[in-house]
């Protein structure tokens, strides 16, 4: 479970917001920007803007929210904590109804939060999910080029323990929980260095049912060839990102239930999956081959 003190705000009096969206940063002012005109193309009202500057340079972070049209509140650390820390720092120093991460590199359609807030309250669960899609893009220095986009998951009808148990298949930027669950739960796992929204997806999903909405509203970047700071963190520590999969699927696999044998055949299962796909298209192309050039008609030639 998360460490750390509890969820309590620490600013001043206030209205609380219907939306806390909390977004991480360090030393990506170009990022930052981005994610800032993503979120306030949103066109909701009751929504606070939480920036977390993870111990980077605060002068970079001040002015670029400076630029921003909607409600931002920053939070200067003077030290690195790491991803969960950070995205927990976020939600002890806001309040709201409802919360979601939204990484400083990922982008939403203007209409996410609309939508994600319409289906919440027309599906009475405590959280909804939107589908997204994955954009590979180059970081050229002064902006960032769109290179192609691909479904995320886009075999994803809806939101089964099953599923996100066998792959990490939420994106933290598509998933707007009710902070009582949130807390109910535990926020993010402060001594995992990735994969700690994919913990805290597994443990939201044990206790409650998530809504799907099938629109693709979150927007995933991911940047090939990228060095430094402007790399994903998947990327950045290959060795510490399989130990991190391995403690997690060993914390669940400790467990009474299914979930953690579920992670553990994942890479198997979607390998199968694979393998199953590949023969679906030889068969396909081995039919059309057929009725194309029937039996009799090779014969006779």
């Amino acid at each position: 479970m998360p460490s750390g003190p509890g969820f309590g705000y620490s600013g001043a009096t206030m209205s609380v917001p219907t939306v806390a969206v909390i977004t991480r940063t360090r030393n990506r002012p170009l990022y930052l920007r981005r994610a800032l005109q993503s979120v306030g193309a949103q066109g909701v009202e009751s929504l606070v803007h939480v920036v977390v500057n993870d111990g980077g340079a605060p002068s970079e972070v001040d002015a670029v929210v400076q630029a921003a049209r909607h409600r931002v509140q920053v939070e200067h650390l003077t030290a690195s904590v790491g991803r969960g820390a950070a995205a927990n720092v976020g939600l002890r120093r806001s309040q709201s109804t409802l919360v979601v991460w939204h990484d400083d590199d990922d982008t939403w359609h203007p209409r996410f939060l609309a939508t994600a807030l319409a289906a919440w309250r027309s599906a009475g669960r405590r959280a909804v999910v939107t589908a997204a899609e994955r954009i590979v893009e180059r970081d050229e220095g002064e902006r960032l080029v769109e290179v192609r986009r691909e479904p995320f998951f886009p075999g994803l009808r809806a939101i089964s323990l099953a599923d996100v148990a066998r792959e990490s298949c939420l994106v933290n930027l598509a998933f707007l929980a009710e902070r009582g669950a949130v807390e109910t739960v535990g926020a993010y796992d402060e001594g995992l260095p990735v994969y700690e929204d994919w913990d805290f997806h597994l443990r939201f999903v044990s206790s409650f049912d998530v809504a799907f909405v099938p629109e693709v509203l979150a927007r995933y970047h991911h940047r090939e060839g990228a060095v430094g700071d402007a790399r994903n963190s998947f990327e950045q520590e290959a060795f510490r990102t399989a130990d991190a999969r391995a403690v997690l699927t060993n914390r669940w696999l400790r467990r009474p239930g299914p979930v953690g044998l579920l992670m553990a055949l994942g890479p198997t299962l979607e390998g199968l999956s694979a393998g199953q796909q590949r023969l679906d298209k030889l068969f396909n192309l081995l039919h059309g081959a057929r009725q194309k050039w029937p039996l009799s008609a090779l014969e006779k030639w």
